[in-house]
């Protein structure tokens, strides 16, 4: 029993003293929450690739608006606020929040090969193999494709504002 007893303590012991050792390396919990940097917004850039006669991605309102006809190939990237959509190395196009969490993503790691916001109103994530990601947005006249500052991407007909395809908007 007693060798029971000493060996919960030394442990015991161990778990306190790491532990402690980890919070003075680490900080305290609310002094990493505190830190601003941490709840930092992107600066306004794009850098994608619209055909010749679509215009240049617009920034209206904190948002930016990119035209039918843009393409998006490996690396190219919009961001703004709460917003960073990049279309990345590994064929996946992903919507990253302020803090660089995934909030959506196309589902074409590893197959994507291009991204284009199509004539037809459709963005579409063309693929190697397999089934590509498509918005489903097609038909639709004035339709816009906004990555918006609030963390949210949007197509949406510029006429009525009525949105047509959405990610999830931000809380």
């Amino acid at each position: 029993m007693r060798t029971n007893g000493g060996t919960r303590r030394r442990l015991l012991r161990s778990l306190t003293l790491v532990t402690a050792l980890a919070v003075s390396l680490a900080g305290t919990p609310t002094a990493i929450a505190a830190d601003s940097s941490v709840q930092a917004e992107y600066t306004p850039i794009a850098s994608v690739h619209p055909e010749p006669a679509t215009p240049a991605p617009l920034l209206s309102n904190g948002n930016w608006i990119l035209f039918r006809g843009t393409h998006f190939y490996k690396g190219d990237y919009v961001q703004v606020g709460k917003s960073r959509l990049i279309f990345q190395t590994d064929g996946n196009l992903v919507l990253y929040d302020e803090v660089g969490f995934p909030r959506w993503a196309s589902g074409t790691h590893r197959r994507g090969q291009e991204a284009i916001f199509q004539h037809d109103g459709n963005l579409v994530v063309y693929v190697s193999r397999g089934d590509p990601f498509v918005s489903r947005t097609n038909g639709f006249p004035n339709l816009q494709l906004s990555v918006r500052a609030d963390g949210s991407l949007q197509i949406y007909d510029s006429s009525n504002g009525r949105v047509r395809w959405s990610t999830w908007t931000a809380h």
